[in-house]
């Protein structure tokens, strides 16, 4: 059952050319493309160029519902931490309908080199984790002030306005 709900049906070869669009690259140069993720509403994916550049692109289970509204609110939320000074990956065009040539939703963003906090916390001094908690508080201030209610007009825009932000 839960297979099933999982399955997602996508035009591969759509997806890498519109990936290759969306970062400006040609599509022949894409030497890896793989799934690296799968979690609750998304399969994540990467493709990787020949000149090391790697993007992200997530592409919802077709169970998530409601239907349109992940890739978009996922697309608008970063929009709004990235107009907060919140730093995130960079946001490339994407899909909040599934009425495209890859027949999917999907996002694509920058895959961000660096470390991944789990794997690295035990190994941080007392002063360390502290100065990462305030980094966080810094930037859960700057999300949650009153223009909150901007994500609103960013949701309803999200995917259609986006040029490589």
């Amino acid at each position: 059952m839960r297979r099933a709900k999982e399955h997602i049906v996508f035009n591969a070869v759509a997806l890498l050319q519109a990936i290759a669009e969306s970062v400006n690259k040609p599509v022949g140069l894409i030497s890896d493309f793989s799934k690296i993720a799968e979690g609750g509403s998304f399969r994540v994916f990467e493709a990787v160029f020949s000149d090391g550049f790697a993007a992200i692109v997530p592409l919802p289970y077709p169970h998530t519902i409601p239907r349109s509204f992940g890739i978009a609110n996922e697309t608008a939320t970063k929009l709004y931490f990235r107009l907060h000074s919140v730093p995130i990956p960079r946001l490339f065009p994407c899909a909040s309908s599934a009425t495209n040539p890859v027949g999917s939703e999907y996002t694509i963003m920058a895959k961000v080199e660096g470390l991944v906090p789990e794997h690295k916390w035990h190994l941080l001094t007392v002063q360390e984790r502290m100065n990462v908690v305030k980094n966080i508080e810094t930037h859960s201030r700057a999300i949650s002030g009153p223009d909150l209610v901007m994500i609103n007009k960013l949701f309803d825009t999200a995917c259609t306005t986006m040029q490589g932000r």
